[in-house]
Formats: structure tokens, sequence, C-alpha cells
């Protein structure tokens, strides 16, 4: 693709601010150098395309893949394997070998569970290393990516959509490959939603992919392609973290990829989203070891695009790009961090950032506030040192709706996963404890803004071997929340069938064909549907009515 000549000006916009105080920078506390981690997914050992193999019936005609491999024999193995030709699809691909492998389920893959008194499952995949949350303006559309750990340590990434402000969740796409998968990013701009990641066995290529929020479905990009490339490394470098922002609040038009190398540098990428045209920047940051995070402002400042992240020295770093397109050091100051992340909050005159630091006795999750460009840096913390140690936190500042902020609090059978807000200075409210059993320590939660006054938050129960949940500030039992159906206590039957389906509890249901007209009656237990012919169907329990949709497949 020609890239065309950009000014900078075309993509940033200026920002000006003030001045506020509260607990003053620098107090007194250093912070604990310790050894940085990451959390990372085991190399592959079986092929990913062979996983194919093991898809039964049901699944591999909802399957659609996609190979980003360029290729007459690529393009033939798709044909084959979308045409329904499987085992021919599967007799050609140890020719090609390819390291990653796409699928595109034609019926979204809806989570089994539905637990209105308690979080929402988001997807059945366990072993999840990280959590994505997205949210549209109007929040009508939620999205989750999840990067987890397949059979047979395959790394993988799936993008889950909810089309009812989080009660149920759907997984619409999902991408395996033979080699780590370092880290996932996502943002919601020019209404689609995108996922960035490093791709390749060499983790050279800043790859983006995109899902339509209308309904979750991929689709190209504007030079036709199943994906975009954004950014590739030079000779022998790789990259090692990868960040996305956009100018939704403003006019939906500019995607910015960010990511960093394992010589510590960092590159930058603004990419214009009606035909993917690109512009770089100038004098990025070659000191950042991890922690890579990049928030858009509308407000007009000086530092419209912010990034943040922890120097191999454990210190906290905060840069901005300016009207020209260079950047400048915004924060550098002594605070130190004792974990890989931090986290930004930023709109109009406040720019916060969110991180670890090793206090006296305990690790507590703490921030760093400014309030107005080239203003003081103050410093407060967000964990209850009196309770214990707390850590691993996400922080979101959009839409007029304040700072919210969610960790993980110590002790784990009391508190877990906490959220706290505030307006864009101010008082924080005090920690509401979202999760409804234990949570992982160690694994950053995922909040943004999802509707007015009200956050959502996706993390890892202990329960069901790392599986992301998602709950909302908002949710506080049925009865506040008009409008949607009533909750269904006992999955009724899993989304495709084969010959039995098995009704689950103890309840008797009737089946519907698509027209509302009754075919069968259903007792709890198996029930034989080869009589049936394939198709769509609808299950409706006797006690309550609810109704759950069933693909027969032959």
């Amino acid at each position: 693709m020609t890239n065309r000549v950009m000014t900078i000006s075309a993509v940033l916009i200026a920002l000006a601010g003030s001045a506020f105080a509260e607990m003053p920078a620098d107090e007194g506390f250093q912070g604990i150098a310790v050894p940085l981690e990451r959390s990372v997914l085991r190399v592959g050992t079986v092929p990913i395309w062979e996983q194919l193999a093991g898809l039964d019936a049901a699944e591999r005609a909802n399957a659609r893949i996609e190979l980003a491999c360029e290729g007459r024999l690529a393009r033939e193995i798709e044909a084959l394997w979308n045409a329904g030709d499987y085992d021919a699809a599967l007799a050609l691909f140890p020719e090609l070998n390819p390291q990653d492998v796409g699928i595109a389920w034609q019926t979204p893959i809806p989570a089994p569970e539905t637990d209105w008194e308690t979080d929402v499952l988001v997807s059945t995949r366990d072993s999840v290393k990280e959590m994505e949350l997205d949210a549209t303006q109007t929040g009508n559309r939620l999205f989750c990516f999840l990067r987890y750990e397949g059979d047979g340590n395959v790394n993988k990434w799936s993008g889950n959509i909810s089309t009812d402000g989080g009660a149920t969740w759907a997984e619409t796409y999902t991408w395996g490959a033979n080699y780590e998968l370092p880290c996932i990013s996502t943002v919601i701009v020019d209404s689609h939603a995108y996922i960035g990641f490093p791709r390749g066995v060499a983790h050279n290529q800043a790859f983006l992919y995109r899902l339509r929020t209308s309904d979750g479905v991929r689709v190209n990009f504007p030079d036709g392609g199943t994906y975009f490339t954004a950014g590739v490394t030079g000779a022998g470098d790789t990259i090692t973290e990868l960040a996305l922002a956009s100018n939704e609040q403003t006019n939906s038009s500019r995607l910015y990829v960010a990511y960093t190398t394992n010589d510590e540098q960092l590159r930058v990428v603004a990419c214009v989203t009606s035909n993917f045209d690109t512009v770089g920047f100038n004098n990025e940051p070659g000191d950042v070891a991890c922690g890579l995070d990049v928030e858009w402002n509308d407000y007009p400042s000086a530092h419209p695009l912010v990034f943040s992240y922890v120097r191999n020295d454990n210190k906290v770093r905060v840069c901005g790009f300016d009207m020209v397109g260079d950047i400048d050091m915004l924060y550098s100051g002594s605070q130190t961090s004792s974990n890989t992340y931090t986290a930004l909050a930023i709109k109009d005159d406040t720019v916060m950032v969110m991180f670890d630091q090793q206090r006296t006795s305990v690790t507590q999750a703490r921030y760093l506030v400014q309030y107005g460009d080239g203003a003081q840096w103050y410093v407060g913390g967000l964990g209850d040192t009196a309770l214990g140690f707390s850590r691993s936190g996400a922080a979101t500042g959009r839409w007029e709706d304040g700072v919210a902020v969610a960790y993980w609090q110590y002790p784990q059978t009391g508190h877990g996963v906490a959220y706290r807000w505030r307006n864009y200075r101010g008082t924080w409210d005090p920690p509401t404890y979202m999760q409804d059993g234990n949570t992982y320590s160690a694994y950053l939660p995922s909040v943004e803004r999802v509707a007015s006054g009200a956050h959502g938050i996706v993390f890892l129960r202990a329960v069901g071997s790392k599986r992301a949940y998602f709950d909302r500030t908002d949710w506080t039992g049925i009865a506040e929340r008009p409008g949607r159906p009533e909750p269904m206590q006992q999955p009724v039957v899993a989304t495709f069938v084969r010959g039995i389906l098995n009704l689950r509890g103890d309840a008797r249901a009737t089946m519907h064909d698509a027209s509302g007209r009754k075919v069968m009656d259903l007792t709890p237990g198996a029930n034989p549907v080869k009589g049936l012919n394939a198709g769509v169907y609808f299950v409706r329990r006797a006690a309550d009515q609810a109704t759950a949709k069933v693909i027969i497949n032959r």
C-alpha cells in the first residue's frame, strides 16, 4: 500500500490545562526494585492446523478458516475447507504447514453460563492470560478479547461480543498460533473493534484484525485484506509489547499502534481508518523495558497522545507527542514500579497513570496524576495497606464519566477485585469488591466505561480453570436490570446438536422451529432429534418460558 504524505497536525490536536493540588509527589517512599517478569504462553507442540481435524462435524460446518499466508496453496486450502471438503483441505495442510490459523464462526459460540446473581462468564476458554475490554460509545455493544493457552500448549486469542450490555456473550472469532503470543491490545474506532498483536515466530510484525461492532463479524481492511501489518521491526529485532489507542471520542478516524522492541525502542504508527494510510512519529524513547500503555485525549492540549511505561531501572515514565510529532517527557521522577504494567486514564487536563509499588511492608496499587500540561505531578495510593497488599491494576477515564480503576486487593477470600471511582479530580469513592468467588492476583483485570455512569470489569475467577468473567458497577440484582430477559438458572442446551439433545436440569421443555411451530416435547436427559431436519430451532422451558437457540447439524 502506498502511504500518503500527511502532516502530523492532521493526526494530533493541541491541548492546554491547569494545576490542582492533592498529595505531593515523591513524598519520601521509594519503590524497591524487583526483577521484572512477563506472563507468556508456552510455544505450541501440536501444529495449529491439526486442531482442525479434532473439530466435530457441527464445529467444522460452523468454522470458516482464514490463513495469513500468501500464495496459491493457502487460498486452495481455504477454498476446500470453506466449501465443506474438510478431508481434502487437511491433506494439503502438511505441505503448507502454516504457523497460525484464524477461524470465523459463522454462528457465534455463546458462553453457556448466564448467572445473573453473580459474575457473567465471557467465554468457555480457559487458561486465560490476558483480557481486553472495550465498548461502543453508546454501550450497546461490548467486546472482550482474550489471550489464552489452548490444547497442545497452542497460543490463541478470541474475540467475544455482547449485544445486551454484558448479560450474555458469544465468541465470533478465534486465532491460534504455534509461536508465543506475548500480548494483545484492543480499541474501538470507526464502527470496528480492533485487536493488535505481535505476529510471527520472530515477533517482528505488528498485526491488526478487526471485527464489525454491529455483529462481531471479522471484516476486511480497505485494501481487501483480512489483516493489516501496521509495523515491521528491523533485522534481528522482535516486538515485546503492543498497545492500541484511537481518537474515537472526537471524529473516530484514527487508530494508533504503539509497540516496543527487544532493544527497548518505542515505535508509533498512526493509521487513517478510511484507507489505512499511515504516518510515523519522531524521537520515540529508547528506554522502554515493559508496561507500555497509550491513550488519546480529545482535550485541546499540547500532548494529545500520551504513553506510559516502566524503564529498565523500574522507574515509571510518562511521555507525550506534541503538535509536530516529537515526544516530550512528561514525568521523569523517582517513583518506581514493582510490576510489569502501567495503566493510563486521561481526560481533558487530567493525566493519571497507575502502577504497583513495593512499600515499606506490602505492595500497593498507586497512581501519579497531573492536572494541566506541564504542571506538578502528585502521587497517591489506591490499595488498602491495612488489609494487605494490592496489585495488578487497570484504569480508564473516558466519555465524561470520571476515572475508574480496578485492581486486586488482599485478602483473597474477603476482597479480590476492587473497583474505585472519582471525578477527574477530587476524592476517591470507597472500594467496591466486584467478584463473586476468588480471583487471580497475578493477571491484570480490564475496566471500561460501558454506559453513562457505569463501568464494566473483566477478571479471572479462581474457579473454572482461569476463565474470564464480567461484572458491571450498576448491576445489583435482577430487579435493577429492566428490559433484560429473565435468567435461565440451568442452561437448557448446547448450541450445536447432532442426533441427541441433552436437556439439563429437571424441567420439561418443548422444541419449536424457526416459525414458532412446536415440533416435539422434551424431557430431562437425552432426547433423540435425528428425525428433524437440519437447521435452527428453539427450546422453550415449560416452567418459566426461558428460551435457547439450538442448531441441529447432520
